[in-house]
């Protein structure tokens, strides 16, 4: 008597092409479905690892920032809303004219975003009415009107920046509290840079 073949067919008891055995449910042949607590413990494990996620852009990466007054018109105006990258300084310097978010120096719970506009070992100087660095003038074309004596108070002193400072001004020179006021800013209080307005999508742009 001639022997057959042993079947090749892969939907004979569930079992696979690989040999491996699958549990299926007798009446439908398909596997069981899940439990609703399993479907709930697997939700709650997709939630955590999104949290996680956020959390993780949020503390290392870009952290979004509202913008609450007018110390920088006319860059950025109240109510806008950037996006700060906070890890470019871990591979770079801050370069002049970078617009840096900061926690406070005399209140580090609170956030102020301005100009930098000297590095450690600059000498500052405001005379009649225009910014000297190292004495050179600094153009500032992102101040986008011309310079008043009100912009600048103080006017005639010179200021040399510390080692692991910075000293920040805001564009609108006549509404800013910065360094001008409370000092320097510690290089371990700078939070990030700004990079881009998100919203208002009519203000939609990068930061200059």
């Amino acid at each position: 008597m001639d022997e057959k073949p042993a079947s090749t067919s892969n939907d004979l008891l569930g079992v696979p092409g690989d040999g491996k055995d699958v549990v299926v449910d007798e009446k439908s042949g398909l596997p069981p479905k899940k439990g609703l607590t399993a479907n709930i413990l697997e939700l709650l494990m997709l939630v955590l690892i999104a949290f996680a996620l956020a959390w993780l852009i949020k503390s290392f990466v870009v952290q979004p920032f509202f913008i609450p007054s007018a110390s920088m018109e006319p860059t950025l105006i109240p109510r806008d809303h950037v996006l700060v990258n906070k890890f470019i300084y871990r591979f770079q310097e801050p370069n002049y004219g970078d617009i840096m978010v900061f926690a406070y120096p005399p209140d580090p719970t609170k956030d102020y975003i301005k100009r930098m506009i000297g590095k450690p070992g600059d000498k500052i100087r405001l005379e009649d009415g225009v910014l000297y660095r190292n004495g050179d003038k600094v153009e500032e074309g992102y101040r986008q009107r011309p310079l008043e004596m009100s912009d600048y108070p103080g006017d005639g002193g010179e200021a040399l920046v510390p080692d692991g400072h910075y000293f920040m001004m805001g564009d609108n020179r006549a509404n800013s509290a910065d360094s001008r006021v409370w000092g320097y800013l510690p290089e371990a209080n700078i939070v990030g840079k700004a990079f881009v307005v998100y919203f208002p999508f009519d203000r939609l742009r990068t930061v200059p």
